[in-house]
């Protein structure tokens, strides 16, 4: 695959069932969408709810069964994508990457039962990360530059930083940018974001310097949104839905 990657959507239509940690979960249809993404650009996706951004990040994530017209539909540097190529190359922003599958939080209240069903924390998720990709950064690098919290407390690993994704509250989002970082992922999708709160939490002034990260090592950035005042001037690309 080229270093730079490239994106090409022709004509996707489709429905898709989007959720996120199973808190949300709606049914969002794509019609008729063609657009290219390339790497090193972030693009703000705007639309109602339902118009289809929740449903294309996605789908992109490769969170959703494409069957053969959606395959035919995109286009990884030219090759033909299937749900596995999208999953090695993706990170949902909020979940986390694709071999990470999600948990119910009631699943593992406690360390030892974490322990035993191998729920991972959030560093044992980036260190795995670094030695899959053979990234060049450390965890305790990585740490910083997405500014998570607790890689020390009282000299020891009790922080928030050694809990699972799911425990991480408003950190979540960048915790999950930090781990897909570590895998080396080249396309990180948002998933519709309506709500002042969610919107500040994954693209406010504090937290846009994250998703900047990414766009500086040529990663595609998706971001789905009600309206395009939500995006400020983060986005390169603007695609009205």
């Amino acid at each position: 695959m080229d270093s730079l990657l490239q994106i090409k959507i022709e004509n996707l239509t489709c429905e898709v069932s989007c959720s996120l940690f199973n808190y949300w979960r709606i049914v969002d249809s794509i019609s008729n969408l063609s657009v290219t993404f390339e790497g090193g650009k972030i693009y703000g996706v705007v639309g109602n709810l339902g118009a289809g951004g929740w449903g294309l990040s996605y789908i992109l994530a490769g969170k959703e069964l494409m069957d053969d017209a959606n395959q035919n539909s995109i286009q990884v540097n030219g090759y033909k994508a299937s749900a596995d190529m999208l999953h090695s190359i993706s990170c949902y922003i909020g979940e986390g990457v694709s071999e990470h599958p999600h948990k119910p939080m009631r699943s593992y209240p406690n360390k030892l039962t974490r322990k035993v069903l191998g729920i991972k924390t959030v560093a044992e998720q980036i260190e795995e990360g670094i030695a899959k990709s053979k990234n060049d950064y450390s965890l305790l690098e990585i740490a910083k530059m997405f500014e998570l919290s607790g890689m020390y407390e009282n000299n020891e690993k009790q922080g928030r930083i050694h809990r699972p994704l799911e425990f991480q509250s408003g950190e979540v989002w960048r915790a999950s940018m930090a781990i897909g970082f570590a895998y080396g992922k080249r396309l990180f999708t948002v998933p519709w974001m309506q709500t002042k709160d969610w919107t500040e939490y994954i693209i406010g002034e504090y937290n846009k310097k994250y998703i900047e990260i990414l766009r500086n090592h040529n990663a595609i950035v998706i971001l789905p949104v009600l309206n395009e005042s939500n995006l400020g001037n983060i986005a390169d690309e603007i695609i009205l839905l």
